[in-house]
């Protein structure tokens, strides 16, 4: 039987995410009821795996076009088989998957025998917006769409967040390529690696700087206003 397309993607997947401190698995029952496969992010940026907020009930379910990420197969997979390569493709230099166009993909887990083990449906949407949220150091995120304004203190220790997500506000999973660059750094500063969606703040001066994201095609501009608490 032959099969359009072939990874050498065996098992529960490897991790390669940078930045998280734990495991970033999610599992999906497989459809004919074999066993279960595996989301896990490949890159930092995957708003997906961030420590203290999953994106979604399924990230098989929300996946942001152009995004990559990595996908295991239940007990016995020798390959996972898109249906199509015109919505998901495998790279095998990088071991990812790579959504390429938005839709509903069916992917099958292959065994050694060339028999069809399981299959699993993944969902690709096009983000139209990106999510912005601030936490102090020792809080929590709480999230804001589009263009954001964050009011902080000038001693305070803040993290900001970015995810792509769809018309309705639904936070995508999936890496996209992530920027974030400062526009006046006299006021405040990205710490840190500023291609992953979340990025710690050093504020320098009193006053309002500016900071520009872009993750994939999207960018949003976010507005630090940096005063003292009296």
């Amino acid at each position: 039987m032959g099969w359009p397309h072939t990874s050498k993607w065996l098992g529960t997947a490897a991790l390669f995410a940078l930045g998280c401190e734990k495991e970033p698995t999610q599992q999906k029952a497989g459809e004919l009821g074999n066993g279960v496969f595996t989301y896990s992010c490949s890159r930092s940026s995957d708003a997906q795996c961030d420590d203290e907020h999953k994106v979604s009930a399924s990230a098989f379910d929300a996946l942001a076009l152009g995004a990559y990420f990595q996908m295991g197969g239940p007990s016995g997979t020798a390959s996972l088989n898109p249906a199509s390569d015109l919505r998901v493709v495998y790279a095998g230099a990088t071991a990812e998957w790579h959504t390429v166009a938005t839709g509903h993909t069916a992917v099958m887990a292959i065994g050694y025998e060339s028999e069809v083990i399981d299959m699993v449906h993944l969902h690709t949407v096009a983000p139209t917006q990106i999510v912005v949220a601030k936490k102090l150091i020792s809080g929590d995120f709480s999230g804001e769409i589009g263009n954001v304004s964050f009011d902080v203190d000038l001693d305070d220790a803040i993290q900001l967040r970015a995810a792509p997500a769809d018309a309705d506000g639904n936070i995508l999973a999936g890496a996209l390529p992530c920027t974030w660059t400062s526009m006046d750094a006299t006021v405040v500063e990205i710490s840190g690696d500023e291609t992953d969606n979340v990025v710690s703040l050093i504020t320098k001066n009193t006053g309002q700087g500016k900071l520009l994201v872009e993750l994939g095609e999207l960018a949003a501009e976010v507005t630090v206003d940096v005063g003292v608490t009296p």
